[in-house]
């Protein structure tokens, strides 16, 4: 187990967590996602210099037949992970709770120091494009050229953090760097 997790994980499994090892399963997509992946099959292409024309996609997995002898299989293989549907349209979880330390391997029996402990009051991401789950679809009205915007706030514990919160903004554009930022709720007084 030890060469197939992190050390992290590693760390736990020696510490009395449990793992179940169950047989390769796979998970279909949602039906929603399958659809359009079917609809829009062979529509989506890449540009000359490998990006993908933002005006041939439409939603689901851009590419879903690779040819492996393809020489942009990579490019599409990559493309089709960045469109996979490893979120839902909107998104929001909440209460996600973190420790962040150091395991110090020196130690008999190896020993994990929690350095700071985190809670965020939510996650929450917003998809412009490929939509299959939430209106409006396949598409938000999108002037400002995003794939998606993304947020944690605001930091719960530590009470040092308080208040604080991050966001990123990812644009169709891969020529344009993702925007993050940081934003810290200041009480009056």
């Amino acid at each position: 187990m030890k060469d197939l997790v992190s050390p992290g994980v590693s760390w736990l499994v020696q510490h009395g967590m449990r793992m179940k090892i169950i047989p390769y399963e796979k998970t279909p997509d949602p039906p929603a996602f399958q659809a359009a992946t079917e609809k829009y099959a062979g529509q989506a292409k890449l540009t000359a210099d490998g990006l993908l024309d933002e005006s041939t996609y439409v939603a689901g997995r851009p590419f879903p037949t690779v040819d492996p002898n393809d020489p942009q299989a990579a490019i599409k293989i990559m493309y089709n992970y960045e469109r996979s549907r490893y979120a839902t349209d909107d998104l929001t979880t909440r209460l996600l709770d973190a420790a962040t330390g150091s395991i110090d391997t020196t130690k008999a029996k190896g020993g994990y120091t929690v350095e700071r402990h985190f809670l965020i009051d939510a996650l929450r991401m917003l998809k412009y494009i490929g939509r299959t789950e939430t209106a409006p679809m396949p598409a938000l009205p999108n002037p400002s050229g995003f794939f998606m915007k993304a947020a944690q706030y605001p930091i719960l514990e530590p009470f040092d953090l308080k208040g604080v919160g991050g966001i990123v903004y990812r644009y169709l554009d891969p020529t344009k760097p993702r925007t993050r930022g940081c934003t810290r709720r200041v009480s009056g007084g």
